[in-house]
């Protein structure tokens, strides 16, 4: 991989920030076998204090042929290309300082574009 320059990391920082407005904790889960047999779920240590963008797309329904736009809406989490975030992994987000924080569930696999990444969330509310 080609080095890059500190003045472009700079750049991409910068624009990195304007476009993730909001910041979010990440937990994932590891899965671990009991002496005994037992599986269970065992919480790592948060990834703190990553940049992101939520945003909420109204889910859409037809009835009679016309569009009808429900109140639940699907959110999206959009964050940059150098995390990883997978099904299972609980999303904190910080919206405002002095704002409770929004808590959800990653569900599918995160779709890649050129700047960022998406994946959908579930499970809202609040702390």
């Amino acid at each position: 991989m080609a080095k890059i320059s500190k003045r472009y990391q700079r750049a991409l920082q910068k624009a990195e920030n304007s476009f993730f407005l909001h910041r979010c904790d990440v937990t994932s889960y590891a899965e671990e076998i009991t002496s005994w047999g037992e599986e269970r779920k065992i919480e790592k240590a948060p990834t703190r204090d990553i940049p992101c963008r939520l945003q909420y797309q109204p889910q859409k329904q037809w009835q009679k042929n016309t569009l009808v736009l429900e109140q639940n809406a699907e959110a999206i989490l959009m964050y940059g290309k150098d995390r990883e975030i997978i099904p299972g992994d609980k999303i904190t987000v910080w919206m405002e300082e002095g704002q409770a924080p929004l808590i959800f569930w990653a569900t599918g696999y995160a779709v890649s574009y050129m700047g960022h990444n998406e994946i959908g969330l579930c499970a809202v509310r609040e702390v």
